[in-house]
C-alpha cells in the first residue's frame, strides 16, 4: 500500500503489537490488543472475520490504548532524534476495507493531538518532522 511513498528511505522499521502473539500460531504480532477499537466515527464495510461489530460496521479510526501510548511516544522520539532529517513515518495498516492509502503530514504535537481528538486513521502514513 504505501511502498512507493516508502521506496527510497533508509532506517529501521518497529512493528507495534501485542507481544503475547510474537511466535504465536500466526507467527507475528498483531496491533488488536493495544489499540482503542471503539474510537469513533466508523463507515459500513464489508466485515472482516473477527474486527467486525454485530452491524458490519468496520472502524476506520483508532487511539492507542492509554498504557501503551507513552511507550509509543517514546519510540516515535527517538525516531525522530535519529534521522538526519529529523523524520519518522508511522504507518496506520490495517487489512480492512478498500481504501487505498492516504499521507499526512504532521509535527509529532499534532499527532497526538489528532490521535486524542478524532483518533488516528487507519490506512495512512503519518510523516512525522520534528
Amino acid at each position: 500500500m504505501f511502498r512507493g511513498r516508502l521506496a527510497g528511505q533508509e532506517g529501521a522499521i518497529v512493528h507495534l503489537g501485542n507481544p503475547v502473539l510474537e511466535g504465536g500460531a500466526e507467527g507475528g504480532l498483531s496491533v488488536l490488543k493495544i489499540t482503542d477499537w471503539e474510537c469513533r466515527p466508523t463507515k459500513k464495510e464489508p466485515s472482516s472475520p473477527g474486527l467486525g461489530r454485530a452491524d458490519n460496521s468496520q472502524p476506520s479510526r483508532f487511539k492507542l490504548l492509554i498504557n501503551y501510548q507513552i511507550e509509543v511516544s517514546e519510540v516515535i522520539r527517538q525516531a525522530l532524534n535519529a534521522s538526519p532529517d529529523k523524520t519518522a513515518h508511522f504507518i496506520a495498516y490495517v487489512q480492512l476495507g478498500t481504501d487505498a492509502g492516504q499521507l499526512q503530514e504532521t509535527s509529532p504535537v499534532g499527532f497526538w493531538t489528532l490521535h486524542d481528538t478524532k483518533g488516528l486513521a487507519w490506512n495512512t502514513l503519518y510523516r512525522l518532522r520534528a
